[in-house]
């Protein structure tokens, strides 16, 4: 299981709506030979919740015994209520962490990063939210016509999971009990009921939510597909990883800079078309790329692959040497700059060899990207 960093957390997943806008239960939808609400399950699994509450129908529970039996932490299954809010509530409940994070198990694409920006935060703030900044043009209509144009600039999409200190969102829940008060959201509810305003963390273009037939669509035509590189570490020179230099007197052996992030991209690009790999087309026997600067080669590579769209990159570094998280974010920016995406679309783990073999022992360099395209 992966270990991240922040408070311990109850994950709350919510998939008690009947789907009225789907056409049916969206939650059971199958993308790519998982459904929609397995794919929400495991991904808090693998982000380090210490328990998983599925709030659902009753009628459904049975179909989830066997996901239980699969699943690497516990399972709690829950009724869901009437309305949304009702069922967050039956979730929370039944929460045994002093912190929930509650999730729409309608947006399967959530990822440990996001999740530990919410973490950290929850360390410092009693209410997290996730947001991302809208592109449109935002206006008010009444009546059928624009009555007022707002600024989008200050306009956000707000996302799940949200984080919450249990106890204070309970408390909150009683209050709109009692006033007979219901809320879409319980960020809002939270203000409106007790004046808590909710801290906000950049959220992801791609954990949006599955509303239509033809958000399944999507994500079914979506690929994902594997670049990996390796490189011996030798003493004198710079090192780079991801385009960015991480280290002095400290280089690995290799015909070009060597930055074993960006080669592993340019090989997961290049298996879009099978066409090629990096080796065959920049040989180390041409002299052409002696000491190329790998942002050039993934220039070359683009110039070659295209009419593709990326939607995600997923990249783990293994270097035993030098702390990389303090270049998380620089690493991030540059790569989005050369691929022309978002930095919220890259992902970047860094991790150590414990002492095993070439990478643990500090002799190596490697790094494996997923990119997921459509």
């Amino acid at each position: 299981m992966r270990r991240i960093q922040g408070v311990d957390y109850s994950a709350v997943i919510v998939a008690a709506g009947k789907g009225k806008r789907f056409g049916g239960f969206k939650q059971l939808e199958r993308i790519n030979g998982d459904t929609v609400v397995e794919l929400s399950l495991r991904r808090f699994a693998e982000c380090d919740a210490s328990e998983l509450i599925l709030v659902t129908l009753r009628d459904l529970f049975p179909y989830f015994d066997d996901i239980r039996a699969r699943l690497p932490i516990p399972l709690k299954l829950v009724e869901g209520g009437e309305e949304r809010s009702y069922s967050v509530y039956n979730g929370v409940i039944h929460a045994r962490e002093r912190y929930v994070l509650v999730h729409d198990a309608a947006r399967p694409n959530i990822d440990c990063e996001l999740i530990q920006r919410i973490r950290d935060a929850l360390l410092r703030h009693p209410a997290v939210v996730p947001v991302i900044p809208e592109a449109d043009t935002v206006v008010i209509v009444e009546e059928g016509y624009i009555k007022l144009k707002l600024d989008r600039d200050s306009v956000r999409r707000v996302q799940t999971p949200q984080g919450f200190e249990k106890d204070l969102l309970i408390k909150a829940f009683n209050i709109a009990k009692k006033k007979g008060a219901y809320f879409t959201d319980e960020s809002t509810m939270l203000l409106e009921l007790l004046g808590v305003a909710s801290f906000v963390v950049d959220g992801s273009p791609w954990n949006f939510k599955i509303t239509y037939r033809e958000d399944i669509e999507m994500l079914k035509k979506s690929k994902t597909v594997l670049g990996y590189d390796i490189h011996r570490l030798k003493e004198g020179g710079i090192l780079k990883v991801g385009g960015v230099v991480v280290g002095k007197g400290i280089s690995p052996l290799a015909h070009s800079d060597g930055d074993v992030v960006l080669h592993a991209l340019i090989d997961a690009i290049l298996s879009i078309d099978g066409i090629s790999d990096i080796g065959t087309l920049f040989p180390d026997t041409d002299v052409k790329w002696k000491d190329a600067d790998s942002s050039e080669l993934l220039r070359h590579v683009l110039k070659k692959i295209t009419g593709f769209k990326i939607l995600k990159v997923d990249v783990l570094c293994k270097l035993e040497t030098i702390k990389l998280a303090p270049f998380r974010e620089k690493i991030k920016e540059n790569i989005a700059r050369l691929l022309n995406i978002s930095p919220s679309l890259v992902s970047f783990k860094a991790k150590r060899g414990e002492k095993i073999g070439e990478i643990g022992e500090g002799r190596a360099i490697e790094a494996f990207v997923l990119l997921t395209y459509e």
